[in-house]
């Protein structure tokens, strides 16, 4: 504000009716309309923040979320501003894939490391005796492995996120440290046996 006045004062034509001691009206006058100055210089500058998305962002939050479709059915909406503001930038940032690499590193972001381990039927010619005998059913089915143990909130957050991003035409299987998925063949242990078919989304126990 005191910037302002002294600007406001500065560009006023020089003369005795318009006075410069700090306890004349004029210059009350002057300091008023500079509050407003440096109100609205405030203002533009919490809105710039805003836009860009900058710290301190808070206001604009839920505009953003709706344009991005935040919340969905995959991640609620964080109560800290700062952690709504986060899963906003990384939403925007999103390049997109479906590679192997990029799907390990959505779950990364949740801080879950993992890896996946690829499936695929038995070929004549390319196995070998003792390894496992599946059907074509097993072609495109691959199975997300994490090293560390996620709390039953991200187990579901995993899976919903896997599947959405993963390829349309593969089936994804998951396990969860220390609860183990076997495959043997085309059943899958825990399922009661059975071929396992296109219709297998996920698997926890």
């Amino acid at each position: 504000m005191n910037n302002y006045g002294q600007q406001l004062q500065q560009l006023q034509p020089p003369g005795m009716a318009l006075p410069s001691d700090p306890d004349s009206a004029w210059v009350a006058l002057l300091d008023g309309i500079a509050a407003e100055f440096a109100r609205i210089d405030g203002r533009t500058k919490q809105l710039e923040t805003e836009i860009t998305l900058s710290d301190g962002a808070v206001e604009l939050l839920a505009e953003w979320e709706r344009v991005l479709g935040l919340p969905d059915d995959c991640m609620a909406i964080p109560a800290d501003p700062a952690d709504r503001l986060a899963v906003i930038r990384s939403r925007i940032a999103a390049t997109g894939g479906q590679s192997p690499e990029y799907l390990i590193g959505l779950v990364a972001k949740l801080g879950i490391r993992a890896a996946i381990d690829p499936k695929s039927p038995f070929e004549v010619g390319v196995n070998q005796m003792g390894d496992p005998v599946g059907g074509s059913e097993w072609r495109h089915v691959w199975t997300l492995r994490t090293i560390n143990y996620p709390d039953a909130a991200l187990q579901t957050a995993i899976k919903c996120i896997i599947n959405r991003h993963k390829p349309a035409h593969t089936v994804a299987l998951f396990e969860f440290n220390s609860e183990t998925i076997e495959i043997t063949g085309t059943a899958v242990a825990g399922t009661g046996g059975g071929a396992a078919t296109e219709s297998i989304i996920e698997v926890t126990d």
